[in-house]
């Protein structure tokens, strides 16, 4: 099986991914229920019966990329887009490291300085669905409700592009999304920006995430816990156990600024 997508006319030959065929099971499954539920005639009993047995997806599983974008290819991708919003769209998936889903569930509220701690921070606690539908106070888990820290450059890219908005797309007339975008069109405004900065881009948003996390590691400013609590993970790391995690104004407040205000760059090469 191949994903349906077209590249410059061609139909690509990207596998399709486990998590993509259980998907589709799930909504084959509630066609099946919605059938049944107007009585037509079909083998429900049958069909609901049915399951894959694990063996079955196993070559499904998509290949590992160990792909990366380098600091400077980022900033010129940042400096390619014009338009505000999506400049600040491409400028926080970079810098934080926040997934796709939580990013586009920032909401105005969210963004803001931390007096106690003294510096700006988004507070991520929202998401989007896999149908791009809002959910308030809703994560994968609880480790990825955090406050994540941002510099002044960001905050402030933020701040003007929600200045400009003047009906700012809301849900239940309370949360106003900063990003109102569908998780596609999220992603097709990372390749648009580059395709003009003559990136060689590589799926959608994911190389954001590993970029951040791998430059911040790389700089030594946080310790694992520390680490682990800004990216939302309660495992991979040795010595983060899920159970205590060090706050983040108990570390080193300027070294850690200075890292995040050279995080991405125009000279830095990064590997």
């Amino acid at each position: 099986l191949t994903s349906c997508k077209i590249s410059n006319g061609v139909r690509t030959d990207e596998r399709i991914g486990k998590l993509v065929v259980q998907r589709a099971l799930q909504y084959f499954k509630k066609f099946l229920i919605y059938c049944k539920d107007n009585e037509w005639d079909i083998e429900i009993e049958e069909i609901l019966k049915f399951e894959f047995k694990p063996r079955q997806l196993e070559n499904r599983a998509a290949a590992k990329d160990s792909w990366l974008p380098k600091s400077n290819e980022v900033f010129n991708m940042i400096h390619a887009e014009k338009n505000p919003g999506k400049k600040a769209w491409i400028h926080t998936l970079a810098e934080t490291g926040i997934e796709l889903s939580a990013a586009l569930g920032i909401c105005y509220e969210d963004v803001y300085q931390d007096e106690e701690q003294g510096f700006y921070v988004i507070d991520v606690k929202h998401s989007l669905d896999g149908d791009s539908n809002f959910r308030p106070d809703y994560l994968k888990t609880d480790k990825r409700k955090r406050k994540v820290q941002i510099t002044t450059t960001l905050y402030n890219l933020l701040k003007a592009w929600m200045d400009i908005q003047m009906n700012p797309k809301t849900f239940a007339r309370k949360y106003r999304r900063v990003f109102p975008y569908r998780k596609e069109y999220a992603a097709d405004i990372v390749k648009s920006a580059a395709i003009k900065a003559g990136v060689p881009w590589k799926k959608g948003v994911s190389p954001f995430r590993k970029f951040s996390a791998s430059v911040m590691y790389a700089k030594k400013v946080l310790d694992d816990a520390s680490f682990a609590a800004r990216y939302g993970w309660d495992k991979e790391l040795k010595t983060f156990k899920g159970f205590y995690q060090r706050p983040l104004s108990d570390l080193n407040k300027n070294k850690r600024t200075a890292a995040l205000n050279n995080l991405i760059t125009n000279g830095e090469q990064y590997e």
